[in-house]
């Protein structure tokens, strides 16, 4: 006797791709658009009071409750499979996080010291802060950065890639999602490195079987950035003639990116190891 078929859904109904950037989409923007208009609404009326930082935080504990699937019970389980943050031990974290600050410093390096020397690459000026006292500023670098780890990486590492992952695989998965990552940024020169950081940020989440040693590095780096721009200015360095061929800092730069990359992988293969016999 035939068995009966199960009646599908309109949504899974959807292409799989279609239904992960539905869910990245809609994830990323519910973490940074309230930031957007809450640091927006702030800095207009009341800059040296950053209120808004206070409320992002609390929201921000709302937002991440129901993304593991707390407040209500629709789709509880699954909305914490897609959100991926299985506890790691000790070894995974250390492997993890040594992947990624390796793999951020190779590619802040290749921007700067290669990239940035033979193809322009825009140079991001930080706002003008007036007489808003510095506590107020770095208060909301930090929330910047914490954003950033967030939601970037509960949308794109998250929901977004494990719904690829489910249709695709892992590898086809991290591609797609480090692409949409990259092309969410909306800047052509900065897609190559904008694309490897999704793609080396993508492969320690599907490895360590979560996000968030993913979302502390980026947060950090956002925040040590933007910090720097805030204080120093984007780095300038001088330009690289074809025709002068390579100098003596272009070589120290490529050096350092092809040791930190290599240590990255290295690493990577560590956790690939540790989570295998875990």
């Amino acid at each position: 006797m035939d068995q009966p078929q199960t009646k599908r859904s309109l949504w899974q109904s959807l292409p799989a791709l279609l239904r992960a950037l539905i869910l990245g989409g809609l994830v990323g923007a519910a973490g940074t658009m309230v930031w957007l208009i809450l640091v927006s609404a702030n800095l207009q009326r009341d800059p040296a009071v950053p209120w808004s930082v206070a409320a992002m935080a609390f929201y921000l504990v709302i937002y991440w409750w129901f993304l593991r699937g707390g407040i209500v019970p629709w789709a509880a389980t699954r909305r914490r499979e897609l959100l991926r943050v299985e506890p790691l031990p000790a070894s995974g974290w250390n492997w993890a996080l040594l992947a990624l600050v390796l793999g951020f410093l190779a590619a802040f390096v290749f921007l700067i010291g290669i990239q940035a020397r033979i193809a322009e690459v825009p140079a991001g000026a930080f706002p003008a802060t007036g007489n808003t006292p510095w506590y107020a500023v770095v208060s909301y670098i930090a929330m910047v950065g914490i954003v950033a780890g967030v939601a970037e990486e509960a949308a794109y590492r998250g929901y977004m890639q494990v719904e690829l992952e489910r249709a695709y695989g892992p590898a086809a998965a991290i591609v797609l999602s480090s692409i949409i990552f990259a092309l969410a940024h909306f800047s052509v020169p900065l897609l190559p490195f904008v694309t490897a950081v999704g793609a080396l940020l993508g492969t320690v989440a599907y490895l360590a079987r979560s996000i968030v040693p993913g979302l502390v590095v980026h947060g950090v780096y956002d925040f040590l950035v933007t910090l720097m721009i805030w204080q120093f200015g984007y780095p300038q360095m001088p330009k690289l003639g074809l025709s002068q061929g390579i100098d003596e800092p272009f070589l120290i730069a490529a050096t350092l990116a092809g040791l930190a990359a290599t240590g990255s992988v290295w690493a990577m293969t560590n956790l690939a190891r540790q989570s295998r016999t875990a």
